[in-house]
């Protein structure tokens, strides 16, 4: 938003600094706004978008790490819709990683994924991803891998 009055605001003042007609700073002002309420528009329905399916109509069913090849993994698991009305677009999902060993566990990663797979209502995708996981190289113990959903876009 900050952009669009600046832009207004040079505007206004290159109109004044180089004599532009009235009419044509105020087309150009015109044009501006138009700009910035499609903007602004856009940005209100990619919100709007996140907020109509709540994450309890959300079910990650068997999410697990797998097929470890050094410090990459894959995320494999099945995503069910539990909407009547909306198709899930994408899901952001939120993955800490602990490393378990002797009876204490340690946060030692933690990234997020995207699954932009659609899932029409009341039905489910199996769904696959690779991650790397930066700070661990060498586990002491035993991965346990916590996955929460961060955000649903749905339509």
């Amino acid at each position: 938003m900050r952009w669009i009055l600046l832009a207004i605001l040079a505007l206004i003042i290159s109109s004044l600094v180089l004599r532009f007609s009235r009419l044509a700073a105020a087309l150009i002002v015109g044009i501006v706004f138009v700009i910035g309420g499609f903007a602004w528009y856009q940005q209100h329905q990619l919100e709007a978008s996140k907020e109509r399916i709540p994450h309890d109509q959300i079910e990650l069913v068997d999410f697990k790490l797998a097929n470890p090849s050094l410090n990459t993994h894959a995320v494999v698991g099945r995503i069910r819709n539990h909407s009547k009305q909306y198709t899930v677009e994408e899901i952001g999902l939120k993955i800490l990683i602990d490393d378990c060993y002797s009876g204490h566990c340690d946060t030692v990663d933690q990234t997020q994924v995207i699954f932009s797979e659609p899932i029409p209502p009341g039905q489910a995708r199996d769904v696959h991803t690779r991650i790397v996981l930066d700070a661990l190289f060498k586990p002491k113990g035993r991965l346990v891998p916590h996955f929460r959903i961060a955000y649903v876009k749905a339509d």
